[in-house]
């Protein structure tokens, strides 16, 4: 039930800054996550990432934008057959910057920035499976960067690819996403 609860404020995270611009619209997507969650190579894990992001003009122009963004994974371990295999979720939002830095016609990339916060929630399982299986738990906050190419369909309909994302955190934390999202 707290997953519950703590996945449902972060899907609402992007409508709390939309009294600042009624007319924009969400975007809804996915893609693949890596994560390196510390230094060691056992903690690696990777999979699938459920995203949604709400983009707010900051200027007349369109260049500059606040991005909300929540980033759900759903991620397993690299090495499950030979070590202790793992489940493991994150939870993250950004609130980035982003800034258009070309525009041909109906084609837009843009980089964006800003700080991140994650919530890891794993378990690990022991020698002999599930009956020694542990928890683990933790907060990582950082930076995170990316590009994005945005493709205006219609006034209504965009789709944004995201080629590549990463946040840097601390305590060697890494987590890299590509995705593609529509606007919805």
């Amino acid at each position: 039930m707290m997953k519950l609860k703590i996945l449902l404020s972060f899907l609402l995270f992007g409508y709390l800054l939309s009294p600042f611009n009624g007319c924009s619209q969400m975007f809804i997507g996915g893609g693949y996550t890596e994560t390196y969650i510390n230094g060691s190579a056992f903690n690696d894990v990777k999979g699938l990432s459920i995203d949604l992001q709400k983009e707010i003009s900051i200027s007349e122009s369109n260049k500059w934008k606040i991005i909300p963004m929540a980033h759900i994974g759903f991620l397993t371990t690299r090495i499950e057959q030979e070590f202790s295999p793992a489940y493991t979720t994150t939870v993250s939002i950004t609130p980035a910057i982003s800034y258009r830095a070309l525009k041909f016609g109906f084609l837009e990339v843009d980089a964006f920035g800003g700080p991140f916060a994650s919530y890891i929630l794993g378990l690990e399982g022991g020698d002999s499976g599930i009956f020694e299986s542990n928890k683990r738990s933790f907060l990582r906050g950082g930076l995170a960067l990316g590009l994005s190419t945005t493709l205006k369909i219609t006034e209504k309909f965009d789709i944004k690819f995201v080629p590549y994302s990463i946040q840097f955190g601390n305590n060697g934390f890494r987590n890299g996403l590509m995705s593609l999202y529509f606007k919805i």
